[in-house]
């Protein structure tokens, strides 16, 4: 016998246990997809959701002020603060006990080394507080001499003692006088500096 094609599909084809397989049409395939996706929520909508509220909940723990919220470190990864990537080195914990003995120690050895500093600096000066004191208290003792001739900056001159106790200022060496030096003593050779005090030379 010829084959039934006047039957429709659904009804000559068999499911397992016999029943016919009922029949969908193409219109209500489309109602089910639209009715599916209208209610449904696409997975980027739902991700970007989940972000925001991650976002929103982290803003509200954050108690930073406002200028360090937006703060990003831009220094070299291996000096960063914290970590910046899987591949950024280990931050170890800190022993406070440690930071403050080896803060300490520093401070102390950098604070004796300026204290010896400024003591060595404190000598040298008071050094030469003693040597411009000396200097005026000699300077006023030749001012007392008796000068016949008015010094020339630089130039080299020699204090006498007379018998009497005065002292005199001359341009004549001791070398030059001879066995006839007028004066019972030589005292000093001095030069006349620039600011009028005298330097004793010998």
């Amino acid at each position: 016998a010829l084959p039934d094609h006047g039957r429709a599909r659904g009804d000559r084809v068999a499911g397992v246990d016999g029943d016919a397989v009922p029949q969908v049409g193409v219109a209500e395939v489309r109602d089910r997809v639209e009715r599916d996706v209208g209610h449904g929520v696409p997975e980027h909508d739902v991700e970007d959701e989940n972000l925001n509220t991650e976002t929103t909940e982290t803003q509200e723990t954050d108690k930073r002020p406002l200028f360090l919220k937006d703060a990003r470190y831009q220094g070299e990864l291996h000096n960063a603060p914290y970590a910046l990537s899987v591949t950024s080195p280990k931050i170890e914990p800190i022993d406070k006990r440690m930071l403050k003995a080896n803060a300490h120690e520093a401070m102390q050895h950098q604070a004796e080394q300026q204290i010896q500093m400024l003591k060595k600096q404190a000598e040298l000066l008071m050094k030469q507080a003693r040597a411009i004191e000396e200097r005026l208290e000699i300077s006023h003792a030749i001012y007392k001499a008796d000068i016949n001739f008015e010094p020339v900056i630089n130039g080299i001159y020699h204090l006498y003692q007379k018998e009497d106790g005065t002292q005199v200022l001359s341009m004549v060496a001791p070398y030059e006088w001879g066995k006839n030096m007028p004066f019972s003593q030589y005292l000093h050779t001095v030069r006349l500096l620039g600011d009028r005090t005298w330097d004793v030379l010998s």
